[in-house]
């Protein structure tokens, strides 16, 4: 059974990852387009395609370590820092590193998208931007937040630095599952005016 997360718009885990493989789909479809008509951009669509590929593996993989840890001890509502067993602080940085891997590929995935020639590809994934740019890539910036906490086994999946801002309040990390959903969402109102044929 889904938990339920704090807005009701976002959807289960698991319709987030179809999500992702769907598109990833509609890509290797336009790969191929672009393929049999001897086209240039088939290179960066693959590109793109590997790195989708890539922060769907991490987001399936993140969900998957998620209820496994769940199913040891369902009742653990973890922060780093905090008076956990050796085991819980395991369990939140292998989580941590999913959850940030995710965020490094799917902005990846972004760049490539965006270098393909001839199409309009460009979107602002926001939760999934503010994450990578504030707080994994740039955390002493002056829009940034050091990440030394982190929330985990809670309907969000992951949230980073919870209760913090970033750049003068406008900015709070949402969570895992609310970032993808945002980006993927975006990412197929763009792939579902792409031709495939």
């Amino acid at each position: 059974m889904a938990r339920q997360l704090r807005s009701e718009a976002v959807r289960a885990p698991e319709e987030i990852i179809a999500a992702y493989e769907s598109a990833s789909e509609r890509l290797l479809r336009f790969r191929m387009m672009a393929r049999r008509r001897g086209e240039a951009r088939e290179t960066p669509i693959l590109e793109a395609e590997i790195r989708l590929k890539q922060a769907e593996y991490f987001l399936k993989r993140f969900q998957e370590l998620d209820l496994e840890q769940r199913s040891l001890d369902g009742s653990v509502h973890a922060t780093a820092g905090g008076g956990m067993s050796t085991h819980l602080h395991g369990t939140a940085d292998v989580l941590k590193a999913h959850g940030e891997a995710f965020y490094y590929f799917a902005s990846r995935a972004r760049d490539a998208l965006e270098a393909i020639h001839d199409c309009d590809l460009k979107f602002d994934p926001v939760g999934v931007r503010n994450v990578r740019n504030h707080m994994l890539e740039h955390p002493g910036s002056r829009h940034g937040v050091m990440v030394s906490w982190w929330q985990y086994d809670c309907p969000e999946g992951l949230i980073l630095a919870p209760g913090s801002t970033m750049g003068q309040g406008r900015f709070t990390d949402k969570g895992l599952y609310p970032n993808a959903q945002e980006f993927i969402e975006k990412l197929n109102a763009k792939l579902n005016a792409l031709p495939v044929s």
